[in-house]
């Protein structure tokens, strides 16, 4: 089943960057608390643009160090943003690979997991260049976990 959804995701993702012309349009930088770990996260985001209106194709990049589990994850998300006025929510699906590693007194190991996740947030513009974000994402496919991000977009 996890090939079949993989194969999916591969087939859409391509069919979808080939009508669109991504380009870098800034990045952002966030830090999060992860209620299923209880750790805090670092994290990465880069806006390439849209890719249909108010659409944004979003890579990802997390970090986890602080307890007995360290996860590194790069993720893909689609994000629709709602234009309102003086803040911008927005809801948004996407597709995670996450490198795990524990070490506890109960076992030892790593192991790499495929995941979806769909999240909702609110982007407040403070200036034409400068934007402060909070970001609720879950993911799911086997185990479940949960960040509430913080952050701040250039």
């Amino acid at each position: 089943m996890k090939r079949v959804i993989v194969i999916f995701i591969f087939v859409f993702l391509f069919c979808t960057f080939a009508h669109a012309e991504l380009s870098f349009q800034g990045w952002a930088v966030k830090s999060g608390y992860n209620f299923d770990s209880e750790d805090l996260s670092l994290g990465v985001d880069l806006n390439l643009n849209t890719i249909a209106k108010n659409v944004y194709f979003v890579p990802q990049g997390e970090l986890d160090f602080f307890g007995d589990l360290k996860k590194f994850g790069v993720a893909a998300s689609f994000q629709y943003f709602i234009p309102v006025e003086n803040m911008t929510p927005y809801i948004g699906a996407g597709v995670d690979i996450i490198h795990w590693n524990y070490d506890n007194d109960f076992a030892e190991g790593s192991e790499t997991d495929f995941k979806l996740h769909v999240l909702t947030g609110f982007d407040f513009s403070i200036s034409e260049n400068f934007d402060v974000f909070v970001e609720l994402k879950s993911r799911f496919i086997d185990e479940s976990d949960t960040t509430l991000w913080f952050g701040v977009a250039f």
